[in-house]
C-alpha cells in the first residue's frame, strides 16, 4: 500500500530517484511508501496502518521536508475494505476502513499541513467512492469511511 504526494517544479535528481509521472500543470507525484519512527519502510499489513499512524505520517513528512522542502500536491488515496453482513460486523473489522481510509487521510493533511502552505499552488486530493453516498449491502464500514471523505 503506498500512499502519494506531490512536490512541484521538481529537478531532474528527484525524477530520477523516484517512481515520478508528470501532470499537465508541471507538478510531478512522488509515491512515498509509510514509515516507521525510525524511517524504515512499511510494508504490508503494517504499511496500510501506518497511514493511520500518526509517527509514520510524522517520518513521511520529514522525508518531504528535508528532501524538498515544501509540498505542491497531497493525495490520500489508502483504502482497505472489508465486506461483511452489518449483523457480522465486528468492532475491529468496523474500526479498520474507518482508521486507514477516514482517520488516515486526516492525519495526512494534519502533518502535511505546513509543507502545503510552503507551496505556491498546493491542492489535496481525497480519494473517496461511489459507495460513499450511496452505500452498499455489506460495505457499512468502507460506505462510512468514503462518505466522511465527502463531507
Amino acid at each position: 500500500m503506498v500512499w502519494s504526494v506531490g512536490v512541484e517544479d521538481a529537478g531532474a535528481e528527484q525524477v530520477e530517484a523516484s517512481s515520478a509521472v508528470h501532470l499537465p500543470l508541471g507538478c510531478l507525484i512522488l509515491l512515498v511508501v509509510p514509515f516507521d519512527a525510525s524511517g524504515a519502510v512499511l510494508q504490508g499489513q503494517a504499511g496500510a496502518r501506518g497511514v493511520a499512524d500518526p509517527a509514520s505520517r510524522q517520518a513521511a513528512h520529514n522525508v518531504v521536508n528535508s528532501r524538498f522542502g515544501r509540498l505542491g500536491i497531497l493525495v490520500n488515496n489508502a483504502g482497505v475494505v472489508h465486506v461483511t453482513d452489518i449483523a457480522d460486523e465486528t468492532l475491529d473489522t468496523w474500526n479498520l476502513p474507518l482508521s486507514i481510509n477516514l482517520t488516515g487521510a486526516l492525519l495526512g493533511l494534519q502533518t502535511m499541513l505546513p509543507l502545503l502552505r510552503k507551496g505556491t499552488r498546493s491542492a489535496v486530493v481525497d480519494t473517496s467512492s461511489i459507495f460513499g453516498p450511496s452505500g452498499a449491502p455489506g460495505y457499512a464500514a468502507y460506505a462510512a469511511s468514503k462518505a466522511g471523505l465527502s463531507a
